[in-house]
């Protein structure tokens, strides 16, 4: 088995015959005449999964999260999205113009730093700006990246269900491109901070 993991030179024909030797294993599992035998049976099907996920790691996909960054202050980052932000390779973040910073970026810094970051202009509200011709384009330069199975991440600016911008360009890709995989991670919005230190209930 050893030497099968190892073989260099024909790979597809090494990972079917690695899938065969799995299923023989199985099938000598579910054999009531060799019970006795399951647990060393068992052991070497673990092993040979083990060798196969070693020397033939699957292809990572493209996928995009959304990911909500708070109001502001770093300290207020979920778990779940500094996860994200770690293992996302490419950052889209809003920017008002071109000659603008952007909030949200700011935020997350030290975790994207080292990471490719791309600006996409949000009209948010404005009407010098064509909304749909923005949705339409950024939609298109995330979903470039996802088709070359990269992970990208959106950044929100507080929380994602409240006035966020990237509801809509989401709603873009969701529409044009089904089968691009979209997670959504919720943040702290600057409603609940204010409600936080004002000591008041918003409901």
């Amino acid at each position: 088995y050893w030497k099968l993991a190892q073989s260099k030179f024909d790979k597809d024909k090494t990972i079917k015959r690695l899938n065969e030797l799995v299923k023989k294993e199985e099938e000598i599992l579910s054999n009531t005449f060799l019970k006795p035998r399951v647990h060393s049976w068992f052991n070497m099907g673990k092993i040979l999964l083990f060798i196969k996920k070693l020397f033939f790691p699957q292809k990572e996909r493209g996928s995009l999260t959304v990911i909500a960054v708070g109001p502001g202050d770093p300290s207020l980052l979920t778990i779940e999205a500094i996860k994200a932000l770690k293992k996302s390779k490419v950052i889209f973040y809003p920017i008002s113009r071109e000659d603008k910073g952007s909030y949200s970026a700011e935020i997350v810094n030290k975790f994207i730093k080292n990471k490719k970051q791309i600006p996409l202009i949000f009209p948010m509200g404005r009407k010098e700006y064509d909304s749909e011709l923005i949705w339409k384009n950024g939609a298109i330069k995330i979903v470039d990246y996802i088709n070359r199975n990269i992970s990208v991440a959106l950044l929100c600016l507080g929380d994602t269900s409240i006035y966020a911008s990237s509801f809509y360009l989401k709603k873009e890709i969701q529409k044009n491109y089904p089968q691009i995989k979209i997670k959504t991670l919720p943040g702290i919005s600057s409603l609940s901070l204010a409600a936080a230190l004002g000591d008041f209930q918003l409901i």
